[in-house]
């Protein structure tokens, strides 16, 4: 019921063309923030679709302009775009970046608010913070530790650490039950612990 609940929902994915060049290759389409920006218009004021969430995988992936300074200003200028964009359409905009490597050395692999690739802008923008980590990858058949509480670890274990929010209480950490493949999403039987 859930799936057929979300799959009724208009989705929009800009990303990779079908198109081909005039010498029939396929062309690797660059996402830049002008190219969604543009997309985005068009949504809104073309269509009449009033987004309720618009979701940027890869931040660090946005194509890097040359000239316009190094690696780390262009991506405080995509995360200032990116709340700008927000209030411009009305709703949450979710940026996802990878974690660094380093992340996988610690006794507990979450990643903190520094280890966004190329993003600590994140830092000081976002009203909200989230880390994401699946025990399977690292910690399966073991037990960990979150806040006190011993959790076995299981397929279907899901850590989301809240590092930020502009108001209310962090950090915290909410241990998660998920079924990707049935649109699961739900807490787990504990309670959700502080660290």
């Amino acid at each position: 019921a859930a799936a057929i609940n979300v799959g009724s929902y208009p989705l929009y994915i800009i990303g990779h063309s079908i198109q081909r060049s005039k010498d029939g290759k396929r062309r690797r389409p660059n996402i830049t923030t002008e190219a969604i920006a543009n997309t985005l218009d068009y949504l809104m004021n073309e269509r009449g679709i009033e987004p309720r969430l618009i979701v940027m995988d890869y931040l660090q992936r946005i194509p890097f302009p040359r000239g316009l300074g190094d690696r780390g200003e262009h991506m405080t200028r995509c995360i200032d775009w990116s709340k700008d964009t927000a209030f411009q359409a009305g709703c949450p905009v979710v940026l996802c970046t990878q974690a660094r490597r380093e992340v996988d050395t610690y006794s507990v692999p979450i990643p903190t608010m520094g280890d966004s690739q190329w993003s600590s802008n994140a830092e000081q923008s976002a009203d909200k913070f989230f880390s994401l980590w699946m025990p399977k990858n690292t910690h399966a058949g073991k037990r960990i530790d979150l806040g006190g509480s011993q959790i076995g670890v299981t397929d279907n274990l899901l850590v989301l650490s809240l590092m930020k929010q502009k108001f209310g209480r962090f950090p915290m950490m909410f241990p998660m039950h998920v079924v990707p493949d049935l649109l699961r999403l739900s807490d787990m039987d504990i309670h959700t612990n502080e660290f």
